[in-house]
């Protein structure tokens, strides 16, 4: 058992990647493959997920005793700089302390080590150690028992619920359904009922498929719906969705498996929508459309069973592969052979060997691949747009489809609009229908970094930083609604959406052209999401519980500007342990009323400055930082529940 784990962690790691393999795919040809070859593509990610056995794959390292050394060129021949080994934060209440003035009063200290190493310890000592205890495998073996067992649980649970409640409601279904399905199933291998506990048709178990169908069904709908179910039958995808749930179960540690799942799900619909319409005429397919619109409903939660029509929501794709369905040529059968060959092969890979590099092309000048060249698009494929001191190039092939309008400083001086993009028929029809101007596809705006604090403390609806130079973050804007329009479209379902999707993407490439045009640089968030901790220094953790208010917080506290007894502290960002989630706070919780146009640390050097002057006393304590953040950030709480609820939990020092 002592291998179980790291063979699931390793199945696990494998089956997602090749999970991302297999979305790169629909990205790039989705309209040249089957929906049925897609689907059974997925088969394989399951199996990758769930069978220990696979092709060792050789993969060459700088050194096999340290293969995760980062090769760092520094000139033809010669030898890369060593890595910098960050330093893991110590757990909240432990102090590590570095030199004379970090000891603090109270703070608890690491034991020191033995001075033989050698020397066994009592066994008392080993079984109070709380890192040996999470070194052994047997904690996390049964963590993941337990876990397991409840996803597994939770499944079984939810599907004999609702099966009892069918079988307790199920009666015959109308004669007309009856003898529909004799038509379509005339070995009679799938039984039919009705019930009122259904809330759209479904098929559910597996040693008796059963199709069973809410009650009043429109008799004009019935073949839609049972060749539907029919189809799931014959080709057993209620065996791939148990499967699917069991490798669920499997690895619920792992979020991909629950995006592989919905993945199968969708796959799975859209392929079976694929082998009932394939025969149908135009208005054949049409009628089936309707069908799924008029039976939409949501799917009990945790229910194993496949159903006709999930959310609305979902239908758009499933429509538009309706409308524009195509029987698939020789060309897709070759593609789908070289899908199954390339996804199976990756499948095959199992573990990875590894092999020391040559020593003649160890230390070889590696090429610089964020070259700002390699992204520019060829001059006599674009056309420029200059606005602002910026220069924009957009596809020659789409520039005639777009309108582009010069962007402009807003209301209060601070964010520029460098420019904003609509799509020309859109914009000129709703225009003339309506004068509200639809077709917005995006706009660049910059900020500063105040205003980008702010943006971090937000959900970022519509806004998605691309890129930063020494004074700005630059946006890429979106629309939250639909923008999409034509004034002849009475049913968006049936329409045409594919100039629009064109445009978008083609839009993307004119964003990374962008940064490199105008000499700025890639954005990434691991600049902040990536640390560990916002400010250096030492950081000190607050408890806070309110049990009548349900309200359970870890604040996370650090000394923005000057360290040691003389600085202040601040609310860098707090758990909310009830679910998990990560806020972060920016000069917000000072008694010294913040300008919204400047920075934290400009603010927090202002509040510092003052501390300096002797004011904010509170603010050099930590316990006492957090309870005027929690009064003026959180909620207005009685100053006796702050001092009953606010607790100091420990002090640890991080890097600089």
């Amino acid at each position: 058992m002592a291998q179980f784990l790291p063979v699931l962690l390793r199945l696990s790691l494998l089956g997602s990647v090749l999970a991302g393999a297999l979305l790169l795919v629909r990205l790039a040809l989705w309209e040249h493959v089957s929906r049925r070859v897609y689907y059974y593509l997925w088969v394989l990610v399951l199996l990758r997920l769930c069978v220990p056995l696979g092709v060792t794959f050789p993969v060459p390292v700088l050194d096999v005793e340290n293969p995760f050394a980062v090769l760092r060129s520094s000139g033809a021949g010669a030898p890369p700089s060593a890595p910098e080994v960050p330093t893991v934060p110590a757990a909240p209440g432990i102090s590590e302390d570095v030199g004379p003035d970090a000891a603090e009063p109270g703070a608890q200290t690491l034991p020191a080590a033995p001075d033989t190493p050698s020397a066994p310890e009592a066994p008392e000592a080993s079984a109070q150690d709380p890192l040996r205890v999470l070194a052994s495998p047997a904690p996390w073996l049964a963590l993941w028992a337990a876990g397991a067992l409840v996803c597994l649980g939770w499944y079984v649970r939810g599907y004999q619920r609702f099966a009892g409640a069918l079988l307790q409601t199920a009666r015959e279904p109308s004669e007309e359904a009856r003898n529909i399905l004799g038509e379509l199933d005339p070995r009679g291998r799938v039984r039919l009922v009705e019930s009122p506990a259904a809330n759209g048709p479904l098929l559910m178990g597996l040693a008796r498929p059963t199709i069973v169908l809410p009650p009043g069904v429109d008799g004009d709908r019935l073949r839609d719906i049972l060749a539907h179910e029919l189809t799931h039958a014959r080709r057993w995808d209620l065996l791939v969705k148990w499967w699917a749930a069991g490798v669920g179960c499997l690895h619920w540690f792992n979020p991909a498996v629950y995006l592989i799942r919905r993945e199968i799900a969708r796959a799975c619909e859209l392929a079976c929508d694929e082998a009932v319409v394939k025969e149908m005429s135009p208005e054949g397919r049409r009628h089936y459309g309707e069908t799924l619109l008029t039976l939409a409903a949501a799917p009990p939660a945790g229910l194993l069973a496949v159903t006709l029509c999930e959310e609305k929501k979902r239908l758009k794709e499933r429509l538009v592969s309706l409308v524009w369905y195509r029987k698939r040529g020789p060309a897709a059968a070759a593609l789908a052979v070289v899908l199954a060959l390339a996804v199976g092969s990756c499948a095959l890979i199992g573990d990875a060997e590894l092999t020391p590099v040559p020593e003649d092309v160890r230390w070889k000048t590696v090429a610089n691949p964020s070259d700002p060249e390699h992204f520019l698009m060829e001059d006599e494929e674009v056309t420029l747009f200059e606005t602002k001191g910026f220069t924009m190039a957009f596809h020659r092939d789409i520039y005639d489809q777009l309108l582009i309008f010069s962007g402009d400083v807003d209301n209060n001086g601070d964010w520029v609009t460098l420019l904003s993009v609509y799509e020309k028929q859109s914009y000129e029809e709703s225009m003339k229908d309506s004068g509200l101007g639809a077709g917005f596809l995006g706009s660049i705006t910059r900020s500063n970094q105040a205003q980008y604090e702010q943006y971090l403390m937000s959900d970022g609806s519509g806004q998605r930083c691309f890129a930063r130079d020494e004074a700005y973050y630059y946006f890429w804007n979106t629309a939250t609604d639909v923008q999409f329009y034509r004034s002849a479209v009475t049913d968006y379902s049936e329409a045409d959406f594919s100039p629009w999707l064109t445009l978008e993407a083609r839009l993307e490439r004119t964003l990374t052209d962008f940064i490199a045009r105008n000499g700025l640089n890639a954005y990434s968030s691991d600049g902040f999401f990536g640390r560990d901790f916002t400010y250096d220094g030492r950081h000190c953790y607050v408890s806070f519980v309110v049990d009548s208010y349900d309200i359970d917080l870890t604040l996370e506290l650090s000394q923005p500007v000057k360290k040691g007894e003389e600085g202040i502290w601040c609310v860098e960002r707090y758990v909310d342990n009830r679910n998990g989630e990560v806020y972060y706070s920016f000069a917000m919780e000072t008694p010294l009323p913040q300008d919204q146009n400047i920075s934290a640390a400009e603010h927090y050097q202002a509040c510092q400055d003052a501390a300096d002057q002797g004011a904010y006393p509170e603010l050099l304590d930590p316990l006492e930082a957090a309870k005027v953040w929690l009064k003026n950030c959180y909620h207005d709480f009685q100053d006796e529940t702050l001092d009953r609820c606010a607790t100091l939990l420990g002090r640890e020092r991080h890097i600089n």
